[in-house]
């Protein structure tokens, strides 16, 4: 066999190899996107929850409560100042799904995607930030709401008003961990896998 034969048999080898080697990395790519684009639609529908949960709230707890118990002027302020908060909530879910459909990473370039990534970290920590003014702000208006019904001369009343406060405050500052950071930590490291395995 000459040596020019050889040369040929081991170029036709590598270029077998190097398609291979690229299947498999593409095979690698969509497996990790598919993975990736399963967390994002249950952030997804977690955003839609978070559309409608407000209007639902309104409609058939807050509103039917405030007909319901003749509510006084402190009650009415209450109502006031809780539909604020939900308006104020309802654009921010919206904008959060809109944030999240930006993030395709089978569609996108990697740079795309991390920038549209970066765009959510930042909404979803700016929410987490408002979260310190306005939950206190609408524990205040439910408590406007309910001041005609509660008697405040009971400690006992007052006891489980404030655990129950504190308790959902805390809770939602888990769920945000939970739902939120962690997750967008695990898309992180997922986009940062495809971007190696482009290179």
């Amino acid at each position: 066999m000459e040596l020019q034969e050889l040369k040929e048999i081991w170029k036709n080898y590598d270029e077998k190899l190097d398609k291979i080697e690229r299947v498999n990395r593409q095979i690698l790519e969509n497996v990790i996107s598919r993975k990736t684009e399963r967390k994002l639609f249950w952030m997804k529908i977690q955003s839609v929850l978070g559309i409608v949960t407000g209007p639902i709230i309104m409609s058939f707890a807050i509103i039917p409560f405030a007909i319901e118990k003749e509510i006084n002027l402190l009650g009415y302020i209450g109502l006031a100042m809780i539909s604020v908060i939900f308006i104020y909530s309802f654009f921010k879910a919206v904008n959060f799904y809109r944030l999240i459909n930006l993030i395709k990473p089978a569609i996108n370039t990697i740079i795309e995607t991390k920038e549209n990534i970066i765009k959510l970290k930042r909404f979803g920590m700016s929410i987490q930030k408002e979260r310190v003014i306005i939950y206190p702000f609408m524990a205040l208006s439910l408590i406007l709401m309910i001041s005609k019904s509660i008697d405040f001369k009971d400690p006992q009343k007052i006891i489980i008003l404030i655990i129950m406060v504190v308790g959902i405050f805390f809770w939602g500052n888990l769920k945000f961990k939970l739902y939120f950071q962690d997750r967008m930590e695990l898309i992180d490291n997922e986009i940062n896998e495809i971007d190696e395995l482009k290179k």
